[in-house]
């Protein structure tokens, strides 16, 4: 939407201090071209590969002196030798604990001699000789092992939510946000990308850029950069390149044709793309699409417009729906070829008004050309939009931003949480694919920009709360899930399901806990986790370690039934692993 980020409308926020650690991935390509990032190195050093742990170990409680079951991770990786070592600890924590001697396979036979809680984890260790670095780590989720006089009976749950794989909706395409790098908004480095679309950090999925009218002036000083960093243009490729390293989907969105192709001659809004021009439009959005895959920066979806149908007084285009209907019809297959890479959006509405996309619904060819309709929630469109899903397209949420012009401190506060969480409960409610946030780095954003009490660089709960849907329901499918609301009016529930597992996003904005609740699955399951952001109304600065702290589920002995505790003011996701 904005081009300058002091063109607000609302309300939002809060941050975490504690910076995350990531490791670098090796040459992303195009070494000597524009865009050559001096943080990327150019040369590969070999690392070996990180393990993947599919089934974690579950926490359970026993009688004491009964027989336990044994503790135990499946984990894979692509080559290399997996070795194993159990730790046991007196916090709910995967560190800082004891080492157990012999402890070393994928399995561990605990002890329920002795009454009390004891937390366990497993680190596992992929050694790869042939790699310059041969070794590379992951660590389970802890888990509880709850030894009593008798075994501890589950009580009466206080909400129980039912899940029912049987009712399929959406396909989730994932999450993610816009990137920076012009007016007083400070670009992203290699490590926000980094902290962004990591899996070890927030774990976004998708990456909106901009098209620019003259994609030379980014590379030779033209084009508006932030004043602080002149040259932040110089890394336009690189961090596309980092993002797709970790398998983001990058979405390209142009403010405005080249000002000579409009009505005024100008590149702001309340200008027209002359009609003459459709056809040198056209060739310039595949000319990029062309420059983006030689510079090893390929995008996966471009849009036709930004805000079509408001006028600004920065860059922008006006359109009709009429005229964008005949432009898409014309060349939208041009641009974007059905069978090729590249998927094609019209213009992103600037409320997600149906009556601007009613010419293209009501026209069988305008439709058959575009494989996407998306818009932005700017005063409205938050709603179902039933004529694109019945035509099988996607539907995005691609732009909107919430603060509070009046106290932008607030804005990193906890209780500014709720807003944004809302929005993506609602975009999955409402059968959307994909949701896309303004700014990734800014105070009202996903990453602090070291403004208004904000860290520079260190992840916001606001990016918390979007990265519990981009790792439990990003590449799934939403399914039902159904419980009786009654006094638990602040608990919002949603689930989803892949081929190995069932997840589920939960919240209670509450100031009151929910207390024991149960989720009651259609089958049996292999193991379940749980991660839980909580604070309180006006936490700024988390200090008590990450803002997704692990949490404790217990399976029932049919593992149909997974039983946590719901604090107030929290945010959990669960995963059971098929």
């Amino acid at each position: 939407m904005k081009r300058k980020s002091w063109l607000l409308t609302g309300l939002f926020g809060i941050m975490l201090t504690l910076t995350l650690v990531f490791f670098g991935c090796g040459d992303l390509g195009n070494p000597d071209g524009p865009g050559t990032d001096p943080e990327v190195p150019t040369t590969t050093t070999g690392v070996a590969a990180t393990p993947v742990i599919t089934i974690q170990p579950n926490s359970k409680n026993y009688a004491q002196n009964a027989e336990a079951d044994d503790l135990s991770v499946t984990a894979s990786v692509s080559a290399g030798e997996l070795s194993y070592q159990w730790y046991s600890n007196t916090a709910l924590a995967a560190s800082g604990g004891a080492r157990i001697d012999g402890a070393i396979n994928s399995s561990y036979t605990v002890s329920t001699a002795e009454i009390g809680d004891t937390y366990y984890y497993v680190v596992v260790t992929n050694t790869d000789t042939s790699k310059t670095t041969p070794t590379a780590t992951r660590t389970s989720s802890p888990v509880r092992i709850k030894v009593s006089a008798t075994e501890e009976a589950p009580g009466t749950a206080a909400a129980t939510i039912t899940v029912n794989t049987a009712v399929k909706h959406q396909w989730v395409r994932g999450f993610g946000g816009m990137m920076n790098g012009w007016g007083n908004s400070p670009p992203m480095s290699q490590r926000d990308v980094d902290t962004a679309f990591s899996p070890d950090g927030l774990g976004l999925n998708i990456f909106r850029v901009m098209i620019y009218p003259y994609m030379d002036d980014l590379f030779n000083g033209k084009e508006e950069a932030p004043p602080s960093e002149p040259d932040a243009h110089q890394f336009y490729y690189s961090r596309i390149r980092r993002a797709k390293s970790y398998g983001a989907d990058i979405l390209a969105s142009p403010w405005t044709p080249p000002a000579e192709w409009k009505s005024t001659g100008s590149r702001v809004g309340g200008a027209k793309l002359l009609e003459e021009y459709w056809p040198n439009y056209a060739q310039h959005l595949k000319d990029y699409i062309a420059r983006m895959a030689t510079n090893n920066a390929a995008i996966d979806f471009i849009s036709i417009q930004n805000e079509p149908d408001i006028g600004v007084s920065y860059d922008g285009c006006d359109w009709t729906g009429e005229e964008m209907r005949d432009f898409i019809k014309q060349w939208a297959r041009f641009i974007a070829p059905a069978d090729g890479p590249v998927k094609i959006m019209p213009g992103e509405s600037y409320q997600f008004r149906d009556a601007f996309f009613n010419p293209i619904y009501n026209d069988p060819a305008a439709m058959a050309a575009i494989d996407v309709i998306a818009g932005h929630w700017y005063g409205s469109g938050r709603t179902r939009h039933p004529r694109a899903i019945d035509a099988g397209k996607e539907v995005w949420m691609t732009e909107h931003l919430l603060n509070t012009a009046s106290n932008y401190y607030l804005d990193s506060q906890w209780q500014s949480v709720w807003a944004m969480i809302e929005e993506l409960h609602d975009a999955m409610v409402y059968d959307y694919n994909a949701f896309v946030w303004w700014y990734i780095k800014r105070f009202y954003g996903l990453i602090g920009d070291s403004e208004y009490g904000t860290q520079n660089g260190a992840p916001l709960f606001r990016g918390y709360a979007m990265s519990h849907y981009a790792k439990y329901a990003a590449d799934k499918t939403r399914v039902d899930a159904n419980f009786t609301q009654g006094s638990n009016a602040d608990l919002f529930v949603t689930a989803y399901e892949s081929d190995t597992e069932i997840t589920l996003v939960l919240f209670n904005r509450g100031s009151t806990d929910i207390g024991q609740s149960n989720i009651e699955l259609p089958a049996a399951v292999t193991s379940a986790s749980l991660v839980i952001t909580k604070g309180s109304s006006n936490t700024q600065v988390e200090t008590t370690g990450q803002a997704m702290q692990p949490g404790i589920i217990i399976l029932s002995a049919d593992k149909k039934t997974g039983t946590f505790d719901v604090p107030a003011s929290s945010i959990i996701s669960v995963r059971f692993t098929k």
